[in-house]
């Protein structure tokens, strides 16, 4: 997408976005599942299914990357998969290969594979992932949090984002819902929430994953004129468990 897009920071954006959903997962799953080799055992596999083995899968193979150049990781990455063709591999016989493939590098010695693989939680390491993007969500959503403090007193927000993507939408929506829910701050009150969905038209946006986070704000705060929508949504469309 950054290469169809020519635009890098995209990278970061999603990188980001995705890493904050993260850190959903790991805050309600048992530590067994927040390994990026899960410890499963008799439990059901289904109640394990999230996004810690994509993410942090993400994060394992982005710290291999920074540590031996992008145009080596290619090149391994196109004889990892000339090597495993048609086949599957566990996690040990990729270290394995990995290291085979780039013995002598100095720059992998310091990869703690055991803690990657096995230990819960957040993953090991974390970039400084630039934030360009991000920070115009972030504005936006600051910007109706102070306008919701105010009780709609003052002027609203107009930050025009008619040529945003979906995603910055979503990273700002999910800034507002992550102040609501881990902050301790009381919910949007119903004027804010209404006012924020007709200007940027929510209701009738086709975007499930925005009219989702859209119907939590308004659910929250209490804004019973949402409920018909809820409910056509609710039985129209599917989510990942």
């Amino acid at each position: 997408m950054c290469a169809v897009k020519k635009n890098p920071l995209l990278f970061d954006f999603d990188a980001i976005g995705r890493f904050n959903d993260l850190k959903e997962d790991v805050r309600i799953l048992s530590d067994d599942y927040t390994r990026l080799v899960p410890v499963l055992g008799d439990g059901d596999p289904d109640n394990a299914f999230s996004l810690v083995p994509y993410e942090k899968g993400f994060h394992l193979l982005y710290a291999l990357e920074r540590r031996v150049g992008s145009e080596a990781f290619l090149s391994f990455t196109r004889a990892y998969l000339q090597e495993f063709k048609y086949g599957c591999i566990t996690s040990e016989e990729f270290r394995l290969f990995f290291e085979r493939y780039f013995k002598g590098e100095k720059k992998i010695d310091d990869i703690n594979w055991d803690k990657w693989f096995h230990a819960p939680g957040m993953p090991i390491e974390v970039p400084d992932f630039d934030r360009t993007l991000s920070k115009a969500s972030e504005n936006l959503a600051m910007e109706w949090i102070a306008y919701d403090v105010l009780s709609g007193a003052g002027e609203a927000p107009t930050t025009n984002i008619a040529d945003w993507s979906s995603n910055q939408i979503t990273c700002a929506l999910d800034i507002i819902l992550d102040k609501i829910n881990t902050d301790e701050a009381s919910p949007l009150k119903v004027s804010t929430v209404t006012r924020f969905g007709e200007m940027y038209g929510m209701r009738e946006t086709k975007n499930a994953e925005i009219l989702f986070r859209y119907c939590r704000l308004a659910i929250q705060a209490g804004d019973e004129d949402i409920l018909p929508v809820v409910v056509h949504f609710i039985t129209s469309q599917g989510r990942m468990k």
